[in-house]
């Protein structure tokens, strides 16, 4: 079990947000925790798959000077 404090206002909304998708609080709260993990890992792989094509890039302009 895990507590969270936190204003009434952000709570309120929060539940808004569980009843919509009809789920309880505490599974809208794990999933968009989860979700936010996955997405910094979708993130962080982006990156390094954005610098692999820098240097991809980088090292052909450099062959075509010589």
């Amino acid at each position: 079990m895990v507590t969270v404090r936190m204003a009434e206002s952000d709570y309120e909304r929060i539940q808004e947000k569980a009843d919509e998708a009809g789920i309880k609080v505490s599974e809208y709260i794990r999933a968009v925790v989860l979700d936010a993990e996955r997405f910094r890992d979708m993130v962080a792989e982006a990156e390094e798959t954005a610098e692999r094509i820098r240097h991809l890039f980088t090292s052909m302009s450099e062959s075509k000077g010589d």
